[in-house]
This record gives structure tokens, sequence and C-alpha cells, in this order.
């Protein structure tokens, strides 16, 4: 298997992981019986465990390709060895949690929270802050 198509694998399961774990969030709305939600959710813990045991394999991948490019551009010390060396880590993007007061449009404040959180959890957070602080609150993807 080649480089590019290591980290296509582990790319194309972390994909299909975030589905199913978006189907589940769904699931607490009914849409599935208690039988299709077992089903997912062994589903999703299947490709987990694929996914996990190919992460290393991308990462590795793509720390060789860098070093190899990064040695063939002279980038390296005098023993011919690139430091520091390169270390990937492949993982999912934190979320982050918006406040702002009710009353306008203006950020009190912004924190990376953990990737895995559930949709039942990010209410539990938006709710808890309007309610205890009068604040809005929300629970997002982090892009750019």
């Amino acid at each position: 298997m080649s480089t590019i198509e290591k980290i296509e694998l582990y790319i194309d399961l972390s994909k299909r992981v975030n589905k199913y774990e978006r189907l589940l969030d769904t699931s607490r709305n009914n849409y599935f019986t208690s039988k299709n939600v077992s089903a997912i959710r062994d589903h999703t813990k299947s490709l987990k465990s694929k996914r996990d045991s190919t992460r290393l394999i991308a990462e590795k991948s793509i720390e060789d390709e860098i070093t190899k490019i990064l040695k063939e551009l002279g980038v390296k010390n005098k023993l011919g060895i690139v430091f520091p060396p390169v270390d990937i880590r492949l993982q999912n993007i934190p979320k982050v949690l918006v406040t702002s007061p009710r009353n306008e449009i203006r950020m009190i404040d912004s924190v990376l929270i953990d990737p895995e959180i559930s949709l039942k959890e990010r209410d539990t957070i938006e709710n808890t802050l309007f309610q205890a602080y009068d604040t809005s609150a929300l629970v997002d993807d982090l892009s750019g």
C-alpha cells in the first residue's frame, strides 16, 4: 500500500466514524429503535478500532515523507539528521465553546473543548451557561 493510500484510508475511516457518531447524536430524537442504535454503536466501535490502528501507520508515512523531502532540500544538521525530528499527530479538531452576552453581539470568551463531545453534552453546557449566568453559549465545530 502506498503512502497516499495509507493516508487516504485513515481519512476515509475518520469520515465514516464521524458520520456514524452524528447518527448516534441524532438517535436521541427517537429516529431509531434501540436495536438500530445498538447496531450503529457496534459498527462505530469497529470503525474506530480500524481507524485507530491505521492512525499510527498514516502518521509514520507522513513523517517519513516530510523527513525525506527535508533531507533532499538540505535541511539537516552536521550529522545528516533532520533535527528536530518530524513528529505528526493525527487527531480530531477540538470543538469551541463561545460565550456572549444575551443582549448584544459580542464574544465574551472562547474555550477549546473535547472533540468527542456528544450533542447531548453540548446542549447541557449551553443550557447550563444560559440558566446559571444568563449568557448565550454555543458549542460548535472549530474551522478556519
